[in-house]
């Protein structure tokens, strides 16, 4: 590390401070016992003279050196990391426990070596299954084998970790490489499971079939049997394993069943599973053959679970009591209440929160971030702020997204502002979690293709979080995400030149994006839910939702839509429009 230069008088002083021999009570405070070692640290006010002195402090090993150091741990900052770590390593050398100083270490800053230290630290000492839980959450890390392989952990439960994470493919090499005597049945059965989980069907069937024969109590192994059956085109005989295996066969069931046009009994299959994605889609076959009462019936229970399908199923479930003119349970509106969207669709007034005002506060730690940074000093820069944003209050939090805001990283700002909220329903937080970036070509797109600015906003905010240089996984760009056949089809519309790289301009991104809603919105007559799902889901989908029974009407278009991606795309857009009106408009 960089260190600052000290006078040699200064030195000297402090070398002679710690010459003092003393032991450690345990009745009294370090500050009161050793006031020289306070009085040294005194001197080191700065964080650069704290790092400096850490240096000095590693070598030395008097009882006020050590109490320096405890003294210094207690910082909940990158110095006091460092000095947890040094603490750990002098009783290490001293023979004594240093567990708990790398503990301390990784409350405030977490990494992977210490967490290898510890871990390793707590077996040699007897704890060994406090060490097991650190592995298991490591692997499969190859430095977390390795430490295990060398600490003299057995194989055969290092194996036995791997599998428990599912980590297949790293269980078959470690057991063919660390175990050969393995039994040759149990090595061929993972043999087998990685083939099928990596889509290799044909050759794990090669593998299952004897096992299957000889072992009908594996779940898992039957499954993928049956999953690699269907995958070949034995079909009946994968509905066979699927129905013998019930519950966890009963999705897949479904799935063939549906393909065959058996409706109702895939509908059976469906709800029969414990998945909420597939008793979802048993409801929406019932919903679909108009047998209502026993559609509402899947969508209530789904509507009492906690999923990505209960808002959803608490909307089915009110339109469909709506519609037998039962009561509406009260349940279903608890869930529904927190989501302006579905309030407006349902013709009720959103809940909003009660806000308060909370003035904002720019934390100290990045004063210490760009002294060590100016310093060079790297790694203490980002142990520091990593340290600081774990421990940052609320005010702290919402200091942050100005912060980031100010330097026109939204993205980061929008994250301060969200964690800010979870905390507090300030206004503060509010504005930085749905904030107006960009705000001159948004309203210029706005003007120019006559739509709610806001509307653009709630896009952007939810295709980047306001990130201009995004890309998805699919190839879309920029702060809209627009896809680059769209991009060039625009610019043509539009008479405009078009490269790629032309979507990571704010600017021109934002005037394509506004241009292909407007389009979408002219394309579906206004409604918003169609246009954004043609956003999301490609027009040519939403023709294909409308013309169903369920999504001929507004109120039903919404959980016609088959990609639940889609669905729950137009359903935070417009949550976020809804907020940015009660916001800035109300």
């Amino acid at each position: 590390m960089k260190k600052m230069i000290w006078t040699s008088m200064c030195l000297l002083l402090l070398l002679a401070v710690f010459s003092f021999q003393l032991v450690f009570p345990t009745d009294t405070t370090l500050t009161d016992n050793y006031p020289e070692a306070y009085a040294y640290l005194e001197q080191a006010n700065t964080p650069l003279e704290k790092l400096d002195l850490l240096e000095i402090l590693k070598t030395d090993h008097t009882a006020n050196g050590e109490a320096a150091l405890r003294i210094l741990a207690e910082e909940m900052t990158a110095i006091g990391y460092m000095a947890n770590l040094i603490l750990a390593e002098l009783h290490e050398k001293k023979g004594e426990n240093p567990a708990a100083f790398y503990q301390k270490s990784l409350s405030l800053y977490e990494d992977k070596d210490i967490q290898l230290k510890l871990a390793e630290t707590l077996y040699l000492r007897g704890d060994s299954q406090g060490a097991k839980e650190i592995f298991q959450k490591m692997i499969p890390d190859y430095k977390a084998i390795e430490s295990m392989i060398e600490i003299g952990i057995e194989n055969s439960v290092i194996a036995d970790m791997l599998l428990e994470g599912d980590h297949l493919n790293e269980a078959l090499d470690f057991l063919e490489e660390n175990i050969p005597d393995t039994a040759e049945e149990d090595l061929n059965k993972l043999h087998a499971l990685v083939l099928a989980d990596s889509g290799e069907y044909s050759r794990a069937l090669d593998l299952m079939e004897e096992m299957i024969d000889n072992d009908d109590t594996d779940l898992n192994l039957r499954w993928w049997y049956g999953r690699s059956l269907e995958a070949v085109g034995k079909k009946n005989q994968a509905m066979k394993t699927y129905k013998d295996l019930g519950k966890t066969g009963a999705y897949r069931l479904g799935i063939l069943m549906q393909e065959n046009g058996q409706l109702e009994e895939a509908a059976a299959a469906f709800i029969e599973s414990d998945s909420p994605m597939s008793r979802w889609r048993g409801a929406r076959i019932l919903d679909d053959l108009n047998k209502q009462e026993e559609a509402l019936h899947v969508y209530y229970e789904l509507a009492k679970e906690e999923s990505s399908y209960q808002e959803d199923a608490a909307y089915r479930a009110y339109i469909l009591q709506n519609q037998l003119s039962q009561p509406i349970a009260s349940e279903l509106l608890k869930v529904l209440e927190n989501s302006p969207a579905w309030m407006v669709t349902l013709g009720k007034e959103p809940i909003w929160d009660v806000l308060v005002d909370v003035d904002y506060m720019l934390p100290e730690f990045l004063s210490r971030v760009e002294d060590y940074e100016e310093a060079e000093e790297d790694q203490m820069a980002a142990i520091e702020k990593a340290i600081g944003e774990k421990h940052a209050t609320n005010a702290e939090k919402l200091g942050l997204g100005v912060w980031y805001q100010q330097q026109g990283q939204y993205y980061m700002s929008v994250r301060w502002g969200i964690r800010a909220l979870r905390e507090k329903n300030s206004r503060q937080a509010y504005e930085l979690t749905y904030q107006k970036p960009f705000e001159n070509e948004v309203l210029a797109a706005a003007e120019e293709f006559e739509i709610d600015p806001y509307l653009i906003w709630a896009v952007m905010r939810e295709e980047s979080h306001y990130r201009p240089d995004v890309f998805s996984i699919a190839g879309a760009q920029g702060l809209m995400q627009i896809m680059p056949a769209t991009g060039e089809d625009i610019a043509n519309r539009l008479r405009v030149s078009y490269t790629n790289e032309d979507m990571l301009n704010p600017e021109k991104n934002i005037r394509f994006g506004t241009f292909y809603l407007r389009s979408m919105l002219n394309m579906f007559s206004g409604d918003i839910d169609k246009a954004l799902a043609a956003y999301n889901g490609g027009p040519g989908n939403v023709r294909k939702w409308s013309g169903t029974s369920i999504g001929s009407t507004p109120e039903g278009f919404p959980t016609s839509i088959a990609f639940m991606e889609t669905r729950r795309y137009i359903t935070k857009v417009r949550n976020t429009y809804y907020t940015y009106l009660w916001l800035y408009e109300d």
